[in-house]
C-alpha cells in the first residue's frame, strides 16, 4: 500500500546525496525500527556523505534528540581528514572565493532532512524540534533543479512558541499565524569573519547559524548554503544573557509588545538574491540589519535601499578602516570577543525593533527562483475549521458532541436525529475521511493544528487564571497556616477553572470519539450505511499509513500491524486536587496495560516522588492483571535534563531507588489494593537482584575483549615500527631535506593506514586479530541474546571508544618514535662525520707502522667525545623544566598567596590542618564529627593527588612537559576536592600539596623523555657506541678492518636486543599464566589470603595497613609479586634466542658472495630492533675481492671473540599494560573500603559497566562508625537503611538513599556477595575490629565497639579459618 517515492537529485548535489533521495512519508516516520548506531564516515569518503548519515539523524530527531543537529555533534559523524589540503585557506561560509565544499555540514544535513520529508512529516519534525533553541531553514535549494529554492513556510506555520514576560505570566504565539516582527540579517560584500559569526556571538549557541566558526568549517562551505535563509525566534532560550538583558527583556515586558520577534539570516551577498529579499518583505513588520563588508560601495547601498523601499534598514560597518568617516555601528572583528564591540551589534537589534508596520500583503508573491513547498491546508479541512471557529470549541464539546458525553444512555439515535449541528459537522468530517490517502493525512494534520490553536486561544484566559490561583494557594499555604477553609475554597476554585478549561479543550481525538459513537448507533440502526460499510476501511488505511487515530468500536478490518495507543498522562496537573485522581490513574493504567502487549511508561523529569508514584501505579496494575491471567511487558522511559554523559548514572540510580520504594509501598498496601501474594512482585524484585550479576558478567566479557584488542594493537605496533625502521634505512648522510620529508610522510601514511585496520586486519597470519574477532563475535552474540538494544548499543560504543583510544595512543606514540628516529638519524650522521674528521687528523699524524698505546687511545677517545658533545650541546636550547613549571604555577595562581608559599618548597602536612566546614546541621558537641580528615580518607586523597600526572598523561603519547599542564592539573585538583565540603584554606593546602608532588615527578618524566627525544639526550644514550667506534678506529686504523669490527659489534647488539625481547616476552607470558593472575577476583583472593595467614599468625600490621589504604597497598603488593616472580625460563629463552640468532647471522655473513649482499643483510638486520642507527655505507665501487675478504674476516672475528650472552636484567612485568590490567580496578568504596571488581579503566566505558561495583564488606573495616550510636559499623553498604542518616566529607546528616545518588552515583550498592570473599572479610572484621576501634578513637573520642548481636547478625562470629582458606586456595589454584 505504501510506495517508496524518490526525489531525483540535481547533479550539483550528487556528491552529498547521490542521484536520488527517498521521500520520508508518514508510514516511514512512525514505523518502529532498530536503534541506528552513530555512523562514522571515513575521511576518504568523497560521495553520498549526507545520504549516509540522514537515517541516523532522522531517527535521533524522531526520538527528540535535537542535539544531533548541532554542528559540534554533526562533526563526530565523520573522521577528520588531517592530510586534506582543504585545511588551507580558511574562509567564511558567506564569501568563499574558491568553490571548496564541506562534505558533512550541519546546514546541509538539516536542509536535506526537511527537503526529503513529506509535508505532514516535515510539520511533525518541526513540532518536535521547535522545543529546542536551534535555527531552521526557511528557504533552501530545490534538490531536483539548479538555482531554484523552496520556501518552507507552510511546514513551520502554527506551532506554539512560549516565553515568560514576568514570573508566572506566559505568552504564547502561534508561529507565522499570530502577529510577529521579523528582523532580517543580510550582508553586502565579503569578509573572512562575516555576518553569521557576528550574530552567533549574541546567541546561546556559537553555531546557531552556519558560519566560519562552525566545527569542520575549515573544510569549506556547506553545499546548499548560498541563497538559503535560516531563522529562529528571539526569546530567552535563544538569546545570550547580554542580548536578552539589553534588548528583548524590556521589549517583551511592555504591554503593547506581545508579538514574538523572529530573526532571519540570509546567506550570501544580499544583492545576488533579490527574490529572497522580496519574499521576506511580504511580512508586515520587517526590518533589515545590513552588514557592510570591507570594499562595499555607495552604489551597492543605493541598490539595496531601492530593493527594500520603505522598510527600516540599520547598517553595520564590518572592519571599517576610514578613520575620518566614523560610523555609529563600526564592528571590528578582531575585537569580536569584547563586549564593547558586541554592544554595538545589540544596539543594532534595538534600533531595528522600532518598526512601523506597513500595509499587509494578502497574497505572497514569489520570484522566479522561489517556489512554496507543499502545505497541509486542504479545502475540506478548512471548511470544518471554519465551523469550529464560528461555533466555538466550548459549544461544540458541550452541545454538539453529546454522544461521547452520554455513552451509557440508550437514546443515542434520538440525539443524532435531533442535533442538526452534529449532523452537519459529521458530514463535513466524513468528506475529509473520503479524500485520497495522501490528501486525507494532510487534511487531518491541518485540522489537528488549527483546532488545537483555536482551543488554546479560547482557553488561554482560563489557563492563566488557574496559574494565578495556584500562586494564590501557594501564598496562602505559607502565610495563613491553620486556615484550612480558605485553602479548600481556593482548591475548589482551581478545580472549577480546570473543568472549564477541559470544556474548551477540543482536539482531533474528539472527532474520532464522536464518530465512533455514531458508528455504534448506525451499525445497529443503519447497517448498510456508508458510515458502517466504508469508514472501517478508511480508518484502516490511515492506521497502516502511519496516522494516529482514536480506536473505534467494531470491526476495523484485518490489520496485520502494530497498534499504538496513547493515553492521557498519569498524575496530570489538572487532577492535582481531585481526591479520586489516584483511583482514576489506576483505572486508566489498567485499561491501557490490559489491552496491550507492551506498555511504554513515559516519565518526565527526575522527581523521586513522581517517579515513585507512577511506578507504584504500574506495579499495582501489573499485579492485578496477573490475577486475571494477563502479563503485558512494560518499558519505562525516563526523560531527563542531564546532558553530561559522565553523570547519567545519577538519574539511573534515582530510577532504581524509586522502583524499590514503589515495590515497598505496594507491599505495604497489598491488602488495601488487592494485590497480596502476587508472584510478579517477587519476580520483579528478583530481577533487580539478578541485574547486578548480569552486569558483572558483561563487565568480565568486555574486559576479555579489551585485552585482545590491546594485544592486536601491540602486535601491529611492532610491525609498523619494523616498517618505519626499514624506511629510515634509506636515509643517507648527504640526503636533502626533501627526501627526509618524503620518507617522513610515507611513514605517517603507513601509521594511519595500518592502524585503521586494527583489530580487523583480516590477515591469516595475524593470530591476535583473529582472536579479537572471535571474542567480538562472542560478545555480540551474548548481547543479542540479552535482547537489550540500549545495552547492545552502549557496549558497542564502549568497545569502539576503547579501540579508538588505543588507536590514537599507538598512533601518537608511533609518530613520536618516528620524530625521535629522524632526530637520531641526523645526530648519528652528524656525529660520525665529526668523529671521522677528528680521527682522520689523528691518524694522519701517526707514522706508518706505529700504533697508539692504550693510554693514548683512551686520551684521544675522551678528546673526540668531548669535542662531539660540545658541538651538539652548543645548538641545544636548554630550558630549565623546573623554571617552566614555576612560571606556569605563578600564572595559574597569581591571584592567591599560594605561589609565595610554593616557592618555599615546604610540603604541607594535610593531617595537621582542619579540613571540613562546620554547618549548623553538624553536631560537634558529642564528637560525632571531626573537622580533620580521617587517616584512610587522607591516604586516598594523597594517593589521588600523587597520581594526577599519570591521569594527565594517560592518553598522551609522551610523558613530557607541555604549556598548559599546570592549568590541567589545577582543573583535576578542583574536580577531586569539589565532592567534599572542605574549608577554603584547606583547599589551598590541597593545591599546594599536589603541586609539590607534581613538580619532582614531572622533572623526572621530562628527564626520561629528553633522553629519547632531544639531540643531547640521544647522543648521551649512544655514548657507549661512539666510544667503541672511536676506540676501534684508533686501534685498527685501516678503514675496512675497523669497519668490520664496528659492524660485528652492532650485529651483536641487535642479537642481544632480539634475545632480550624474547626473554621479556617469555617473562610476561609466564607471569600472565600464573593461576592466581587469571582475573581481578583471583588476584584479590591471593592477596587477602596472604593477609589472613599473617593475621592468623598474630601479625596484623600489613592487614591494618591494607584496610587503611586499600588501593596503594594492593598495587604495591601486586607489583612486588609479579616483579619478584622468578624462574629459569626467561633466561633460557634469552640464551636459546641469542644462540640461534648468532648462528644465523654468522652463517649469513659467510654466505654473502659480494659486498652488496653483506651490506644488504647487515643494514636489513639493523631494522629488527629499536634504537640501533648503524648503517654500513661504504663505496661499493672501491671494494675489491681482497677488501671483501678483510671486511668479512673482521666481522667474523668480532662475532667470534665477543659473541657471548650478556647478563642484563629483564623488564619488570609490572611495566606491561596487560599484566597490570589483571589487577583490575583498584578504586575502593568510600564506606566499606572494598575494592572495585571491575576491569582496569572500566570507568571510561560508555555503558553501565563504567559504574564501580564490589562485594561490599563490613563497613567498620574502613573505620566507618554508625551515625548516632557511634558504634563501629558491621553492616555492608547494601545493608544500610535507605532512610538512615549519614555524614561524610564534611556533609550531613544526609539520608543514605539521597547520599548514594547525589555523591556516590558512580558506585553500585546492591547486594552482591561472592561467598568465599564475603566470609573472609567477615573473618577479618571478627579478628581486627578491636584494633580498628583503637584507630577510630583517635578521631572520634566516644566511638564504641560493635554489639555482639550485630556481629552475629552479619555473620562476623564463629568463622572457621581453615575452612575459609581451604575454599580460597581451591579457588585460585
Amino acid at each position: 500500500m505504501v510506495d517508496n517515492k524518490l526525489i531525483c537529485v540535481h547533479e550539483q548535489w550528487y556528491s552529498i546525496l547521490g542521484e536520488a533521495i527517498p521521500v520520508i512519508e508518514s508510514y516511514h516516520h512512525v514505523k518502529l525500527s532498530k536503534i541506528i548506531e552513530p555512523p562514522r564516515l571515513p575521511a576518504s569518503q568523497r560521495h553520498k556523505s549526507i545520504i549516509d548519515v540522514l537515517p541516523f539523524i532522522r531517527q535521533k530527531v524522531k526520538m527528540w534528540g535535537a542535539d544531533i543537529l548541532k554542528a559540534e555533534n554533526i562533526k563526530t559523524l565523520i573522521e577528520d581528514d588531517d592530510n586534506s589540503d582543504e585545511e588551507s585557506d580558511l574562509m567564511d561560509e558567506e564569501e568563499y572565493p574558491l568553490p571548496k565544499k564541506n562534505r558533512l555540514s550541519r546546514f546541509d544535513c538539516v536542509a536535506s532532512l526537511f527537503a526529503s520529508a513529506e509535508c505532514t512529516v516535515g510539520q511533525d519534525m518541526f513540532r518536535t524540534l521547535s522545543q529546542f533553541p536551534i535555527a531552521f531553514p526557511l528557504i533552501i535549494p530545490k534538490l531536483d533543479e539548479a538555482d531554484k529554492f523552496k520556501v518552507m513556510l507552510p511546514l513551520f506555520t502554527g506551532p506554539v512558541i512560549k516565553w515568560e514576560t514576568t514570573p508566572g505570566t506566559i505568552i504564547e504565539s502561534h508561529l507565522f499565524n499570530d502577529p510577529f516582527k521579523l528582523i532580517v540579517a543580510v550582508r553586502i560584500g565579503t569578509n573572512s569573519q562575516g555576518k553569521s559569526t557576528i550574530l552567533n556571538q549574541l546567541m546561546t549557541s556559537d553555531s546557531m547559524f552556519s558560519s566560519y566558526s562552525d566545527p569542520r568549517a575549515e573544510y569549506g562551505i556547506p553545499h546548499m548554503i548560498n541563497g538559503s535563509v535560516e531563522f529562529t525566534w528571539l526569546t530567552q532560550e535563544t538569546c545570550r544573557a547580554s542580548l536578552w538583558n539589553d534588548v528583548f527583556e524590556d521589549y517583551y515586558k511592555k504591554e503593547a509588545n506581545k508579538e514574538i520577534v523572529l530573526l532571519a539570516n540570509l546567506h550570501g551577498d544580499a544583492l545576488e538574491y533579490p527574490d529572497q529579499i522580496k519574499f521576506l518583505m511580504h511580512f508586515p513588520s520587517t526590518s533589515f540589519l545590513v552588514f557592510l563588508m570591507p570594499g562595499y560601495t555607495q552604489n551597492q547601498i543605493k541598490d539595496f535601499e531601492e530593493l527594500v523601499g520603505p522598510r527600516k534598514v540599520v547598517f553595520g560597518y564590518v572592519n571599517h578602516r576610514n578613520v575620518r568617516d566614523k560610523k555609529k555601528y563600526a564592528i571590528d572583528t578582531n575585537h569580536l570577543m569584547q563586549d564593547r564591540t558586541l554592544k554595538k551589534v545589540r544596539m543594532m537589534f534595538k534600533e531595528a525593533l522600532d518598526i512601523s508596520t506597513v500595509d499587509i500583503v494578502n497574497a505572497l508573491r514569489l520570484g522566479e527562483s522561489l517556489q512554496m513547498t507543499e502545505g497541509i491546508e486542504i479545502r475540506e479541512s478548512q471548511n470544518l475549521i471554519n465551523i469550529v471557529k464560528d461555533k466555538k470549541c466550548r459549544h461544540i464539546k458541550l452541545k454538539v458532541f453529546q454522544l461521547q458525553r452520554k455513552q451509557q444512555q440508550s437514546d443515542g439515535l434520538q440525539i443524532w436525529q435531533n442535533n442538526n449541528e452534529l449532523q452537519e459537522l459529521t458530514h463535513t468530517y466524513i468528506k475529509i475521511l473520503k479524500l485520497p490517502l495522501g490528501e486525507r493525512r494532510r487534511a487531518l494534520a491541518h485540522l489537528e493544528r488549527e483546532v488545537s490553536k483555536i482551543s488554546m486561544i479560547e482557553s488561554a484566559e482560563a489557563r492563566n487564571q488557574a496559574v494565578l490561583k495556584k500562586n494564590e494557594l501557594r501564598t496562602s499555604s505559607l502565610s495563613n497556616r491553620g486556615q484550612e477553609n480558605e485553602e479548600k475554597k481556593i482548591r475548589e476554585e482551581i478545580a472549577k477553572i480546570w473543568e472549564e478549561v477541559d470544556n474548551m479543550s477540543l482536539g482531533l481525538e474528539h472527532f474520532f470519539r464522536e464518530l465512533g459513537q455514531i458508528y455504534k448507533i448506525f451499525s445497529v440502526n443503519y447497517p448498510g450505511s456508508e458510515i458502517v460499510t466504508k469508514l472501517p476501511e478508511l480508518y484502516s488505511e490511515l492506521l497502516i499509513g502511519g496516522q494516529t487515530i482514536e480506536l473505534l468500536d467494531g470491526d476495523a478490518g484485518s490489520i496485520s500491524e502494530a497498534i499504538l495507543i496513547d493515553t492521557e498522562g498519569l498524575g496530570a496537573p489538572e487532577k492535582m486536587d481531585d481526591p479520586e485522581s489516584e483511583k482514576k490513574d489506576r483505572t486508566l493504567a489498567t485499561f491501557a496495560m490490559g489491552v496491550s502487549n507492551l506498555t511504554i511508561l513515559n516519565v518526565l523529569g527526575e522527581s523521586m516522588r513522581d517517579l515513585t508514584e507512577i511506578l507504584q501505579i504500574a506495579i499495582v496494575t501489573m499485579a492485578r492483571l496477573e490475577k486475571a491471567g494477563m502479563a503485558p511487558d512494560i518499558l519505562m522511559v525516563q526523560h531527563i535534563a542531564e546532558r553530561n554523559a559522565s553523570r547519567l548514572s545519577e538519574p539511573e540510580e534515582k530510577f532504581r531507588t524509586a522502583l524499590k520504594d514503589a515495590l515497598k509501598l505496594a507491599e505495604e498496601k497489598d491488602i488495601e489494593m488487592g494485590i497480596s501474594n502476587i508472584d510478579c512482585l517477587q519476580i520483579l524484585d528478583e530481577r533487580i537482584r539478578q541485574e547486578i550479576y548480569e552486569f558483572i558478567d558483561l563487565g568480565k566479557r568486555i574486559a576479555v575483549l579489551k585485552e585482545t584488542i590491546e594485544r592486536s594493537f601491540q602486535k601491529h605496533e611492532e610491525l609498523i615500527k619494523q616498517e618505519i625502521r626499514s624506511s629510515l634505512q634509506e636515509l643517507s648522510p648527504n640526503d636533502t631535506s626533501n627526501k627526509t620529508d618524503k620518507i617522513r610522510n610515507k611513514c605517517l601514511n603507513l601509521i594511519e593506514k595500518e592502524l585503521e585496520k586494527v583489530p580487523g586486519c583480516n590477515k591469516q597470519s595475524c593470530e591476535e586479530c583473529k582472536k579479537t574477532h572471535k571474542e567480538n563475535i562472542d560478545l555480540e552474540e551474548y548481547l543479542k541474546n540479552k535482547n537489550n538494544e540500549k545495552c547492545e548499543m552502549e557496549t558497542k560504543q564502549t568497545i569502539r571508544k576503547y579501540t579508538d583510544l588505543n588507536r590514537n595512543r599507538i598512533s601518537a606514540g608511533l609518530k613520536q618514535v618516528l620524530k625521535a628516529s629522524i632526530i637520531r638519524k641526523g645526530i648519528s650522521s652528524e656525529s660520525l662525520d665529526i668523529i671521522n674528521k677528528d680521527l682522520e687528523n689523528f691518524l694522519k699524524s701517526m707514522p706508518k707502522g706505529r700504533f697508539f698505546s692504550y693510554y693514548q687511545r683512551k686520551q684521544k677517545v675522551e678528546q673526540v667525545w668531548k669535542s662531539l658533545r660540545n658541538h651538539i650541546l652548543s645548538r641545544e636550547d636548554v630550558t630549565s623544566i623546573a623554571k617552566e613549571i614555576d612560571k606556569e604555577v605563578e600564572e595559574e595562581y597569581c591571584n592567591s598567596e599560594l605561589y609565595s608559599i610554593y616557592k618555599t618548597n615546604n610540603l604541607p602536612n594535610l593531617s595537621n590542618h582542619k579540613a571540613y566546614k562546620v554547618t549548623d546541621m553538624i553536631d560537634i558537641s558529642n564528637m560525632r564529627f571531626s573537622q580533620y580528615m580521617k587517616t584512610n580518607d587522607l591516604n586516598t586523597l594523597r594517593h589521588k593527588l600523587f597520581n594526577l600526572i599519570d591521569v594527565i598523561f594517560k592518553e598522551r603519547a609522551a610523558y613530557c612537559f607541555y604549556h598548559g599542564i599546570v592549568r590541567d592539573l589545577k582543573k583535576l585538583i578542583n574536580e577531586i576536592i569539589s565532592t567534599s565540603n572542605f574549608l577554603p584554606d584547606f583547599k589551598w593546602k590541597v593545591h599546594l600539596y599536589a603541586l609539590m608532588k607534581f613538580k619532582p615527578k614531572m622533572i623526572k618524566f621530562q628527564e626520561e623523555w629528553d633522553k629519547e627525544n632531544t639531540p643531547i639526550g640521544i647522543l648521551d644514550q649512544k655514548k657507549d657506541e661512539y666510544l667503541k667506534i672511536i676506540d676501534t678506529r684508533l686501534l685498527y686504523g685501516h678503514r675496512l678492518v675497523s669497519e668490520g669490527h664496528i659492524a660485528g659489534d652492532y650485529l651483536l647488539r641487535v642479537i642481544h636486543k632480539r634475545a632480550m625481547n624474547a626473554g621479556n616476552r617469555e617473562r610476561i607470558s609466564e607471569v600472565l599464566g600464573l593461576s592466581w593472575l587469571t582475573n581481578a577476583e583471583t588476584v584479590r583472593l591471593k592477596y587477602l589470603g596472604e593477609l589472613a595467614s599473617q593475621v592468623y599468625s598474630g601479625n596484623k600490621n600489613e592487614a591494618m595497613q591494607y584496610f587503611l589504604s586499600p588501593q596503594w597497598s594492593i598495587e604495591a603488593w601486586f607489583r612486588e609479586q609479579v616483579n619478584s616472580h622468578t624462574s629459569g625460563k626467561p633466561r633460557k629463552k634469552y640464551e636459546e634466542t641469542f644462540d640461534a640468532e648468532f648462528k644465523r647471522v654468522f652463517q649469513e655473513i659467510r654466505n654473502c658472495q659480494n659486498f652488496e649482499e653483506i651490506k644488504s643483510f647487515i643494514n636489513g638486520y639493523m631494522t629488527q630492533v629499536d634504537y640501533v642507527d648503524y648503517k654500513l655505507d661504504l663505496n661499493v665501487n672501491q671494494i675489491t675481492e681482497s677488501d671483501l675478504k678483510i671486511l668479512r674476516e673482521n666481522i667474523e672475528n668480532e662475532l667470534t671473540t665477543k659473541g657471548s650472552p650478556r647478563n642484563e636484567p629483564f623488564q619488570n612485568p609490572s611495566d606491561d599494560n596487560t599484566v597490570m590490567g589483571r589487577i583490575g580496578c583498584t578504586e575502593s568504596c568510600y564506606w566499606c573500603g572494598a575494592l572495585c571488581w571491575g576491569n582496569r579503566d572500566h570507568h571510561r566505558d560508555s555503558n553501565l559497566t563504567k559504574i564501580h561495583h564490589t562485594s561490599h564488606q563490613p563497613c567498620g573495616l574502613r573505620r566507618t562508625v554508625t551515625y548516632g550510636t557511634h558504634t563501629l559499623g558491621v553492616a555492608p553498604c547494601h545493608g544500610f537503611w535507605d532512610d538512615g542518616d549519614c555524614e561524610y566529607k564534611g556533609k550531613g546528616p544526609i539520608k543514605w538513599r539521597v547520599a548514594k545518588i547525589k555523591d556516590f552515583s558512580d558506585w553500585k550498592f546492591e547486594a552482591h556477595c561472592i561467598h568465599q570473599f564475603d566470609q573472609l572479610m567477615c573473618w577479618f572484621f571478627e579478628k581486627l575490629h578491636a584494633d580498628l576501634l583503637k584507630e577510630v578513637l583517635k578521631y572520634i573520642g566516644n566511638a564504641k565497639p560493635p554489639p555482639y548481636d550485630e556481629l552475629r547478625k552479619y555473620g562476623c562470629v564463629g568463622l572457621d579459618y581453615y575452612s575459609i582458606m581451604s575454599t580460597l586456595r581451591e579457588k585460585i589454584r
